[in-house]
């Protein structure tokens, strides 16, 4: 590729690794070197959708391009394997962005799911009966300590969606992340994470 980027508006990084990454996938046996510009449209159109959603207090630009790139790459190799093996299915990732119930607002697919449905699909419910008794009394004992905001809302995420949360309790969702965010250190704390 020439030193022009052909794309623009995209970070000249991004152009680069998408690129780079392309032509390494288009090596793998899935694929074929004529698949290589459809890779690096998908790789692009993935990046177009998801660069308004980063934080930089979160990960620097590149680091999240990165990651974006290998996320797409990862669900494009999903996606080609499954279909090689049934011609039926098509793989979808959780972490895929779809539209929720409000209007123009987009959040990963996981978060739109029924909680029993979440747990089907990630197999998240396969303790024993006796590891869930002390897994229940240890959740117990570390959501009494909880102010009454966090307990409050790590019974309503048992039950309900992100979206769904942010609108029982009127706040926007970045201000629920944060919260989530604690209610995950705590958690990590009490060596509870695998619960989350």
């Amino acid at each position: 590729m020439s030193g022009r980027n052909r794309y623009d508006g995209i970070d000249a990084y991004a152009v680069k690794l998408v690129h780079m990454k392309s032509q390494q996938l288009c090596r793998q046996t899935d694929f074929s070197p004529n698949d290589r510009l459809d890779i690096e449209q998908e790789l692009m159109i993935e990046l177009a959708e998801r660069l308004p959603t980063h934080d930089p207090a979160r990960a620097t630009c590149e680091a999240f391009i990165t990651w974006v790139v290998l996320q797409k790459i990862a669900d494009l190799i999903r996606s080609q394997r499954t279909k090689k093996r049934r011609v039926d299915v098509e793989a979808i990732s959780l972490n895929d962005f779809v539209f929720a119930s409000e209007p123009g607002l987009l959040e990963e697919r996981w978060a739109t799911l029924d909680n029993e449905i979440f747990q089907r699909f990630t197999n998240s419910n396969s303790r024993s009966a006796e590891e869930r008794i002390d897994l229940n009394i240890d959740l117990e004992r570390v959501m009494k300590n909880l102010p009454k905001e966090l307990r409050q809302l790590c019974e309503l995420l048992t039950k309900y969606s992100i979206a769904d949360v942010a609108r029982k309790l009127g706040v926007a969702r970045s201000s629920l992340y944060r919260s989530i965010h604690e209610l995950r250190d705590v958690f990590d704390k009490a060596g509870l994470r695998d619960y989350l």
